[in-house]
């Protein structure tokens, strides 16, 4: 994550949490808007984002989730990939419905179900894909999780 993603980042968990914004966070971000507004530009180019900040965003945040839900439910390989997947399968039926539509995302395990989800636009993640992400094969993020 560059500077930029990760200025970002923190401005975003800080609005989330309600509390105030760090003050060098406060300065760039008040100045990447008077600079979009003067120059017509994005907010992305103002605040000197790479491209597909968001895509990397998504995963690091799916990669996060991921690990946090290793540790719960603990199990190796194609046993822990199977729950999980079985778990997130009945989130998405019904759990995820419902948490899609409230103005707050839902903490805890269900909150990590939640971004699972939202990191891949609902459709979650196959049996054999979380294997291969809990084994590290499938992301630089996430070096074998479950051994």
């Amino acid at each position: 994550m560059n500077g930029a993603a990760a200025r970002l980042d923190r401005i975003r968990r800080a609005a989330a949490a309600g509390r105030a914004l760090a003050p060098e966070d406060g300065v760039a971000l008040a100045e990447a808007i008077r600079t979009a507004q003067r120059e017509g530009i994005s907010i992305d180019d103002a605040l000197d984002l790479e491209p597909g900040w968001q895509r990397a965003a998504r995963m690091r945040e799916r990669d996060e989730a991921l690990r946090a839900l290793a540790a719960q439910f603990g199990g190796k390989g194609r046993a822990q990939a199977r729950k999980l997947h079985e778990v997130l399968r009945r989130y998405a039926a019904s759990g995820y419905l419902i948490d899609r539509k409230r103005s707050e995302a839902p903490t805890g395990g269900r909150g990590h179900l939640f971004v699972l989800l939202e990191a891949t636009a609902g459709d979650g993640l196959s049996e054999d894909r979380l294997r291969k992400l809990l084994n590290g094969n499938d992301s630089p993020g996430l070096s074998g999780l479950s051994t």
